[in-house]
């Protein structure tokens, strides 16, 4: 199930949004149905999903399913104004 702000209009941002959000559900019914959670959420058949990993699969989808990457552009922009401010490198 998933919840969103009723008061968004219908369009473009909304078709991005629920292509994004409905990757993750699908990521999490997965892992459910293996019972292959561990503390943090991110494992699926004992490979680590990391979070920078899954997030850009989701704005994949979402890319591909609506040909629009507004919602990524608003993402990126803060990115490239501080690209330090979120290292690629993470400790494990």
């Amino acid at each position: 199930m998933l919840f969103l702000n009723a008061n968004w209009p219908p369009g473009e941002q909304l078709r991005a949004v629920l292509a994004h959000q409905w990757k993750h559900a699908a990521d999490f019914g997965r892992r459910y149905e293996r019972h292959d959670f561990q503390d943090d959420h991110t494992h699926i058949q004992g490979v680590t999903e990391y979070d920078w990993l899954n997030e850009g699969l989701a704005h994949l989808i979402e890319v591909q399913s609506t040909g629009s990457m507004s919602n990524l552009a608003d993402r990126v922009k803060p990115f490239l104004a501080r690209p330090e401010s979120a290292p690629l490198i993470t400790a494990a």
